[in-house]
C-alpha cells in the first residue's frame, strides 16, 4: 500500500492541497475525481517530482518513489513525425505492440491504419488511444502507473481507453473529469475539491455515499 499523509501545497499565501492524506492500493486504481482547480494534477507532480519548482510542499509521509513510476501527462512532446518512429526510438514494432495488447479486434483496425500518418494528420481521438498504447508498452518495467486526463478527446473511443486500463497489473493512479471512467476503472475513488478530500472510498462505498457532494457529482458530473 502507498501511503501519503498530510500533503500540504501552498503557491504563495495560496493554499492548493490542504494537508491531505490517502492511499493507493497495489495493483489496483485509485481514481482522483475533481472540478479544474482542485490540485489533482497538483499531486501526481509533486509525487513523480514534475513541474512543481515554483510551488511550496510539505507532507510528513510519501510512500512513492518516483523511480517506480511511470506519468503519462496530459500534453506529451513528442520529437518525432510518426507513431512508427516514436515506437521504434524504444526499438518496439507498433503494430506487433497494438495487437498483442489489445484484444479488441475494432480497437486494431482503427489504430493500425494511422501508424505512420503525421502526428498532425492523425485524429485526435486516434492518437489519443496510439499514446496510450505507447505509454502502457514502454513502461511495463514501473510498478506505478500515473494517468493524468487520458481520455481527453476520446470522445467514441472512450470504451477502448477503459478496455486498456482494466487490463493493468501495475498500481495505477488516474486522475480525471469523467464519472464513467471513473466508475467502470476505479477500485477506490477519492473526490478531492478545493485542495481538500471530500471522500476516499472503496468504489462501492463511494457510489452509496451520503455525502451530499458526492451525490451531487454522480447524478451531474464534476
Amino acid at each position: 500500500m502507498y501511503l501519503v499523509e498530510n500533503l500540504i501545497c501552498r503557491d504563495g499565501e495560496r493554499v492548493i492541497l490542504d494537508s491531505i492524506s490517502f492511499t493507493a492500493k497495489v495493483g489496483k486504481t485509485l481514481v482522483i475525481l475533481g472540478p479544474g482547480g482542485s490540485g489533482k494534477s497538483t499531486v501526481l507532480n509533486y509525487l513523480y517530482q514534475s513541474d512543481c519548482e515554483s510551488l511550496d510542499f510539505l507532507a510528513e509521509k510519501n510512500a512513492f518513489d518516483k523511480t517506480d513510476i511511470g506519468y503519462l501527462k496530459q500534453h506529451q512532446k513528442y520529437q518525432k513525425n510518426t507513431f512508427e518512429e516514436i515506437f521504434q526510438e524504444s526499438d518496439l514494432e507498433i503494430n506487433k505492440v497494438i495487437n498483442s495488447m489489445w484484444k479488441s479486434e475494432e480497437a486494431k483496425s482503427l489504430l493500425s491504419p494511422y501508424v505512420g500518418v503525421e502526428l498532425d494528420a492523425v485524429p485526435e481521438s486516434v492518437f489519443k488511444l496510439l499514446e496510450f498504447t505507447w505509454f502502457v508498452s514502454t513502461h511495463s518495467d514501473k510498478k506505478i502507473l500515473f494517468l493524468d486526463e487520458p481520455e481527453v478527446n476520446l470522445n467514441d473511443n472512450l470504451t477502448f481507453l477503459i478496455e486498456g486500463i482494466r487490463q493493468l497489473e501495475q498500481t495505477v493512479v488516474l486522475v480525471t473529469h469523467h464519472m464513467a471512467l471513473a466508475t467502470e476503472v476505479g477500485d477506490d475513488l477519492m473526490y478531492l475539491r478545493y485542495g481538500s478530500i471530500v471522500e476516499h472510498l472503496p468504489k462501492d462505498e463511494f457510489l452509496s455515499s451520503e455525502n451530499e457532494q458526492v451525490k451531487y457529482i454522480l447524478k451531474n458530473g464534476c
